[in-house]
């Protein structure tokens, strides 16, 4: 049985964010084949290790280090590359599969390699490219670079370009010496090569949505009223803002739930018992993502208006499986799946074409959503099906 070092931000049990989720499914999905190791950070006052036991064939360690505090500390930090080091000597990993390693440093990178030990990445987001790893400036605007990052659009943005360059001249040789590198989308793929970003053996694996299971409609869900979800959370890049702009001006038979841990009052239990009431808008705290098919059961419609260019779009792939439509933004990968008047609408977030979405909305309200069935989510990849084309990937390195 091969052993496998996964190296992530995060894991379990302090699971956070979208790539990590990922990353772990993938660890569960090949724990019957091979003996997975999980590596992660978290942050705190001194520096220490906790290993915990996730199954029978995941044991996860996790790293407690400081929070970063300069520039260069974000992508450079040789303590945790010696404590992978040594990870990698105790479990002898036949190769070792990287994630997202910001604040993880990329000295750990060269170490394995210098152990004789082969690499791989899945790039799930901008990091490798830029300083601001989701392309948003801090006054809350997408930089405009959707199709390839320049650095002399760059230069404009940060505080330091002396930083900057070196930054990025460091992690390109980084980048180009892995033994394989996977994007998440035809759209990362592209983007990183029209950036100059030309990784070894590259290779597109989609991320993969969980099987639905069925649908269990609440039983105060009222004919004639439309209900639709976002998911994104509080992130300005996310397009809240967007989501309560539609909400104001939404036809009368509209509902929204709206996850936002700023603004929620309630549990999903709340509305799972209860209902909207006389409310058109509720706000609610985060979920367990364990917990989002009973989410998806309340919603017909998902809105998802990142103001920034997705790397994949988990969020529309998860509701277009579980046929519900969706209005996105029309820029990035979470469109990729989306096709305008069969499956969902799309409108520019990045102009934030308003009218636009505010239009859909309108013809969205018009639809009786209760027996909509997506004619094309047979296409959206399961966890089965990519989680056997990593298998297949691994094999062959």
């Amino acid at each position: 049985m091969k052993t496998i070092l996964f190296v992530n931000v995060h894991f379990s049990p302090y699971l956070t964010g979208g790539g990590s989720i990922v990353a772990e499914h993938i660890a569960k999905g090949i724990e019957k084949s091979a003996q997975v190791i999980l590596f992660s950070v978290r942050y705190g006052d001194a520096i220490s290790l906790e290993e915990h036991t996730i199954s029978d064939n995941i044991v996860s360690i996790v790293m407690t280090i400081s929070k970063p505090s300069s520039y260069v500390s974000y992508h450079r930090n040789s303590i945790v590359a010696e404590c992978v080091v040594r990870v990698c000597q105790k479990y002898s990993p036949d190769f070792v599969h990287f994630h997202s390693i910001q604040t993880m440093g990329i000295e750990m990178v060269q170490s394995v390699k210098n152990l004789g030990i082969q690499c791989i990445v899945t790039v799930h987001d901008n990091w490798w490219l830029c300083e601001r790893q989701f392309l948003w400036h801090e006054d809350q605007v997408f930089c405009g670079q959707l199709k390839r990052i320049d650095q002399a659009t760059c230069l404009y943005c940060t505080a330091n370009a002396f930083d900057m360059t070196a930054r990025s001249e460091i992690l390109k040789g980084v980048y180009t010496s892995f033994d394989a590198v996977v994007h998440v989308s035809n759209y990362m793929r592209d983007l990183y090569e029209n950036s100059g970003m030309i990784g070894n053996n590259v290779h597109v694996i989609e991320n993969g949505v969980d099987v639905p299971r069925p649908v269990k409609p609440a039983p105060w869900k009222q004919t004639g009223i439309v209900y639709l979800g976002y998911l994104g959370g509080d992130a300005a890049h996310k397009g809240i803002d967007i989501v309560i702009d539609i909400a104001v001006r939404a036809p009368a038979n509209c509902r929204f739930l709206v996850v936002s841990n700023m603004n929620g009052k309630y549990q999903l239990d709340s509305i799972l018992d209860n209902g909207f009431g006389d409310n058109r808008i509720e706000f609610i705290k985060s979920m367990e993502h364990s917990r989002i098919e009973e989410f998806y059961d309340i919603v017909d419609v998902i809105i998802a208006p990142s103001r920034v260019p997705e790397s994949y779009g988990l969020v529309v792939r998860e509701a277009l499986i579980r046929d519900k439509w969706v209005l996105t933004s029309s820029g990035g990968a979470q469109a990729d799946a989306v096709i305008d008047g069969v499956n969902g609408n799309k409108f520019d977030t990045f102009a934030v074409d308003m009218e636009t979405a505010h239009s859909h909305v309108s013809t969205i309200s018009t639809v009786d959503w209760s027996a909509y069935s997506n004619p094309h989510k047979d296409s959206i990849p399961t966890w089965e099906t990519q989680v056997g084309k990593y298998i297949d990937l691994y094999a062959s390195i």
